[in-house]
């Protein structure tokens, strides 16, 4: 067992913890206490309804990022991962307002091409 030695900041406060390295974080969820890791969001099945229907690009960027929070989170580097989930988000986000305003677009031209009764 490895122990790992973080710090981290609430409110101004740093705080120095010791805590072991767990082999498999995903079952021990977002509690600081009795030596459990925290864990980053990955938000991956956003980003997979983000690439197939939002916007394909950005969405693709954001599947990226999310496993990147996978891939850190396995390795207990919170810092990184906490990055790449602030990234997936932002990318998520931005990849549905895209989306909805394309499709605003597309509709505002469709019902100009077409005369009403």
């Amino acid at each position: 067992m490895i122990f790992l030695t973080t710090t981290f900041s609430i409110y101004r406060f740093e705080i120095l913890t010791s805590k072991p390295y767990l082999q498999n974080p995903s079952k021990d969820r977002t509690s600081m206490e009795g030596g459990q890791i925290r864990v980053a969001p990955s938000y991956c099945v956003w980003s997979v309804f983000s690439t197939l229907c939002c916007c394909l690009p950005v969405g693709l960027c954001a599947l990226y990022y999310s496993s990147k929070v996978n891939t850190a989170n396995g390795a207990g580097d919170i810092d990184a991962a906490t990055n790449a989930s602030k990234t997936a988000i932002c990318l998520n986000v931005l990849s549905l307002i895209s989306g909805l305003i394309c499709i605003a677009i597309f509709l505002a031209v469709e019902f100009q091409k077409k005369p009403l009764p």
